[in-house]
């Protein structure tokens, strides 16, 4: 059963959190600003300075009286244009807050041009972050983003970390509307280092929500825990109460995903008592429903019947699809329950019809999306394009110029010499450059036959690959860090199930590149061969079966090709976890503490042995984590003096991450890697598994 909240309201509220519409001064004596109008004496940018001061008092409550002042000082100021620029930007305001977009949008964009005409950066700034307000609640999340990003470049350049902060804020939440999640976790990120830097604590409590909220988008869900556990305690203390209920509501969801709908039910209980705090009548609602969804899991029928038909009439009234969605569903499984049927199947049609708009409006909306992504890509193409003809004009217009001054310097004779030298010059290099462009073609057309090759080698692997959907249904927890040294690799990793045995090996064959993934094909034919074919379950007996194969195939000469690898089998009826190693060791962290489990020193290939595997046991206790690796991140050369990375360093890193979040551990793993390498070339495939059972 899937739980909702109104994400939709969390955006908005973050928006005018983060977002500084170009505002607002403390109160003045009005009466004493109105007799100051009155002087004769006073001068014209004067007076538009007090008009503008009388406006911006009417804010926010009073919008027309701010937009009366401020057209009536606009007139006044002739010359001056930044206050002119200011008053028009203020009529813009007073529009925002009657929520009139495309009049506030209108008096916006005057004021930024007189702004640019005046070059005055500060106030060009606010003018783009308006914009960017503006266009993001009209829902044009092009130009919203291109104001957004001529934002954030200027408070880079002036070094501004608190207003980098806001502008990464809003842009996440753009991309959050966009569904654009892993470009919104990026810049959440930035923000979070900025506000933990300068420990802005409520701050930094709302944005682990966001940040959470994100990873929940993403389905990885011990970082929405994680997020969560830490904003949760912030948001109480500083009694953020709407925040408060957001957070209980997605606490709440993530404990309904792991089954346990009692905790679920709390939380749910606990975000509605926020919302009831703030008078938020249809969030309360939306809170009921998730209540009622989880009484309905628990079997109390009768109690989620109630919450939902307390919470239907509010939602119908505001036909908010989405909820009501939920609601029928809940109420369709709560009358099953209760083999009211009749009435059940009502509510289940409506379900059904409700689900089928939401689900053709998402379609439209993707297709608007893809289509404004291809319009701005090809948009930025022409305009490198053009940039580019541009450098190439103005050099070859350089060039002219030294040349006519070269040619006068040394006079008319010399001149006719250089005439008569630069034409046959010309003549041989056009058949000099006639041959070598026929070679580069020539040589070009070979590198994209050799280059779509390749790729197409590529996704014939990925599709031989352990695909993260098979993984995940076996292993819940896991990540996998693949990273090959060229397009295919040799390093591969590996998945089957036969009944009740899940199969999991990750390997590194010999060579890399090319050759190297065609030895990872045939070594994946074999292994799968071995098992679905030939039934054979113990993973010691799976490599001998294997090794043999490879010999008896391609090593008759003499070849000692094969690969070095660990595969993993769990017997999910017996809760039994085996394993055979060639070459590569296991690793578990335990309590912090590195254990390495045993190998047998031989490949699975022609080796110097060919004695028969070993069969290993492992025993995991709670909280353990398991890693089975090849040679790549260890021997990857780096560092301030060039030297290998080694396996022991490799194993405190992972070690010292161990108790994060498994996505948080591979990407901070590859964060490491990277900084290792620096500017170095990748020497050789790279493939880490991470595994808690």
């Amino acid at each position: 059963m899937i739980y909702l909240f109104n994400r939709k309201i969390l955006f908005l509220q973050l928006l005018f959190l983060f977002t500084r519409i170009e505002l607002f001064s403390q109160k003045n004596d009005r009466d004493s600003l109105m007799a100051l109008l009155r002087s004769d004496k006073m001068a014209d940018t004067t007076k538009g300075m007090i008009y503008n001061t009388i406006a911006k008092d009417f804010a926010p409550n009073f919008p027309d009286s701010v937009i009366f002042y401020a057209k009536k000082g606009a007139p006044v100021i002739k010359t001056n244009k930044k206050w002119k620029s200011n008053l028009i930007n203020t009529i813009g305001v007073g529009y925002f807050y009657k929520s009139n977009f495309d009049s506030a949008l209108h008096y916006y964009l005057i004021a930024l041009k007189l702004r640019e005409e005046d070059r005055n950066e500060k106030l060009i700034v606010s003018s783009y972050n308006n914009l960017a307000v503006i266009y993001q609640i009209k829902g044009d999340e092009k130009q919203a983003l291109e104001y957004y990003f001529k934002t954030l470049r200027f408070r880079e350049r002036a070094k501004d970390e608190e207003g980098i902060a806001k502008v990464c804020e809003n842009i996440a939440n753009l991309y959050l509307e966009q569904n654009e999640l892993r470009k919104a976790l990026s810049y959440q990120e930035r923000t979070r280092k900025i506000r933990e830097k300068n420990r802005d604590t409520v701050y930094l409590a709302s944005l682990y929500l966001n940040i959470a909220n994100s990873y929940d988008l993403l389905q990885m869900f011990d970082s929405v825990h994680y997020y969560l556990s830490i904003s949760i305690p912030v948001l109480i203390k500083y009694d953020q109460i709407n925040y408060l209920g957001q957070a209980y509501t997605t606490m709440g969801i993530y404990y309904s995903r792991r089954k346990n709908d009692q905790l679920a039910l709390n939380y749910f209980i606990k975000s509605k008592e926020c919302y009831a705090k703030i008078g938020d009548e249809v969030s309360v609602m939306s809170a009921l429903v998730n209540a009622g969804i989880a009484k309905v899991n628990l079997n109390s029928f009768k109690d989620g019947l109630d919450d939902c038909k307390a919470a239907l009439p509010l939602l119908e009234e505001v036909n908010y699809h989405e909820k009501l969605r939920y609601c029928y569903y809940c109420l369709y499984k709560a009358l099953r329950g209760l083999k009211r049927d009749k009435e059940a199947l009502l509510y289940h049609e409506k379900y059904v019809v409700l689900k089928d708009t939401l689900l053709n409006q998402e379609r439209t909306k993707e297709l608007t999306r893809i289509e404004l992504d291809h319009e701005y890509t090809a948009k930025t193409e022409i305009n490198e394009l053009k940039h580019q003809k541009d450098i190439e004009v103005r050099e070859q217009e350089k060039k002219n110029q030294q040349l006519l001054i070269y040619f006068i310097a040394f006079g008319f004779a010399v001149a006719v010499f250089l005439v008569f030298f630069i034409i046959n010059r010309l003549k041989l290099s056009r058949k000099q450059s006639k041959i070598i462009e026929q070679q580069k073609h020539l040589v070009e057309e070979k590198q994209k036959e050799i280059i779509d090759s390749i790729n197409y080698a590529k996704r014939i692997q990925t599709t031989l690959l352990a695909h993260a959907d098979f993984v995940n249904e076996n292993i819940p927890s896991n990540f996998v860090l693949f990273r090959p040294k060229d397009i295919v690799s040799g390093d591969f990793y590996w998945a089957a199930k036969k009944d009740h045995l899940f199969y999991l090996a990750a390997c590194d064959s010999t060579g890399h590149g090319v050759p190297g993934a065609f030895m990872s094909l045939l070594n994946i034919g074999f292994l799968t061969e071995a098992i679905n074919e030939k039934s054979i379950l113990e993973p010691n007996q799976v490599f001998n079966y294997v090794r043999d194969r490879l010999i008896s195939t391609i090593s008759k000469e003499g070849q000692q090709d094969g690969f070095d690898g660990i595969l993993l089998c769990i017997d999910q009826k017996n809760n039994k976890l085996t394993y055979s190693a060639a070459n590569n060791a296991p690793i578990i962290i335990s309590n912090g503490e590195i254990v390495t489990l045993e190998t047998d020193k031989m490949p699975v290939g022609k080796g110097i042995s060919e004695s028969s595997f070993r069969l290993f046991n492992i025993t995991l206790t709670a909280n353990d984590s398991l890693y089975i690796y090849t040679d790549g991140y260890a021997d990857q050369f780096g560092g301030p003096k060039g030297k290998k990375f080694l396996y022991k360093k490799m194993n405190q890193l992972i070690a010292s991450l161990s108790l994060l979040p498994l996505e948080e551990q591979k990407a901070k793993l590859e964060i490491a890697f990277d900084k290792w390498k620096g500017d170095l070339e990748q020497v050789d495939d790279v493939l880490v598994i991470g595994i808690k059972i």
